[in-house]
């Protein structure tokens, strides 16, 4: 896999971690995926693999004779072969598993990764010479809930340093909900 492949992996598992609940990918959206890249993921915590793949609502998956995949129907007893296995597979995304990795790969210090609400996590600080700011990730930033993420922010460092605010999606935010953000000392920035 060319890194570039691994950047587009990071930035789905990112772009998905930003909706609530965080969803699932399917085993078909890895298909792609170098297999030491995916048991990298796994073995980091990041990606686990749902065990049970016999319920998927309507229907049971069951693993026939010859080691293929059959999807059931138990109201009519339909058996349709699945062509690709790895439809029904599922990966959950372990967000505090992802926040230690961008932390770790990152070099932050300080404390961190600290869950400071579902949206908000604290990763830790960025030092530059004599500059620091402490490094928070935010799930689902918009412009609605700007003042609420620099109260939990600032609720959650004790002295007022700089703060950057990652978002995992692109923010189109209004010019006031800006001026909010850099009147607190916050940069916004894009994951």
């Amino acid at each position: 896999m060319t890194s570039a492949n691994a950047a587009h992996l990071a930035a789905l598992l990112l772009q998905l971690s930003d909706r609530h609940p965080i969803p699932a990918l399917a085993g078909s959206d890895l298909e792609d995926v170098e297999p030491r890249l995916l048991r990298s993921l796994r073995a980091r915590g990041i990606l686990v693999e749902r065990a049970d793949l016999r319920d998927t609502g309507n229907t049971v998956i069951c693993a026939d004779r010859d080691g293929g995949l059959v999807e059931v129907d138990p109201e009519t007893g339909e058996v349709v072969r699945l062509d690709d296995p790895q439809s029904v597979r599922h990966h959950d995304i372990d967000f505090a598993a992802l926040c230690h990795e961008i932390r770790k790969q990152s070099g932050l210090t300080g404390p961190g990764p600290i869950e400071i609400s579902s949206r908000i996590w604290r990763l830790g600080r960025h030092a530059a010479e004599a500059r620091t700011a402490e490094v928070f990730l935010v799930r689902g930033f918009r412009s609605n809930r700007v003042q609420e993420a620099l109260d939990r922010v600032r609720g959650a460092i004790a002295a007022d340093v700089s703060v950057i605010l990652v978002s995992l999606s692109a923010c189109d935010l209004p010019p006031s909900a800006l001026r909010q953000i850099e009147g607190a000392r916050a940069t916004l920035a894009d994951a």
